[in-house]
């Protein structure tokens, strides 16, 4: 597989393989690597950004998480992957401004059983801070 993506750097298939191998084998950084050059090759599929969150995420580091989190909501609103990390990471912060703002959001384009769910479970952390 690295001999594929030697010779061919920009094949998507390959790098998704590469991600999920580095993935699953909890190599974060070299997992990232992949992810971060699937956004760059399909800038509009939420789930390369999504990807690129993902290591943050398993890492512990939710708030470098944010900016792909967000891309990717930009790409697909209907991104509930990204809602939910997005509204993990406001009730961590304790914020409920920008917990309304990912609620806000979530209305707008989400599931409304989904949006409820959520808006229960940030405000539930909320009260907890």
């Amino acid at each position: 597989l690295d001999a594929v993506i030697a010779e061919q750097p920009d094949y998507v298939f390959a790098r998704s393989l590469r991600y999920d191998m580095h993935s699953k084998r909890e190599e974060f950084h070299a997992a990232r690597r992949h992810a971060a050059h699937l956004a760059r090759l399909v800038p509009s599929d939420p789930v390369a950004h999504g990807r690129v969150a993902e290591t943050w995420i398993r890492e512990g580091q939710l708030d470098k998480a944010i900016p792909s989190l967000r891309r990717a909501l930009s790409v697909d609103p209907s991104y509930t992957y990204a809602v939910r990390h997005l509204l993990d990471h406001a009730t961590d912060q304790g914020d409920p401004h920008e917990v309304e703002n990912v609620l806000a959001h979530a209305r707008r384009f989400l599931d409304p059983v989904f949006t409820l769910r959520c808006e229960v479970v940030a405000r539930a952390a909320l009260a907890q801070k």
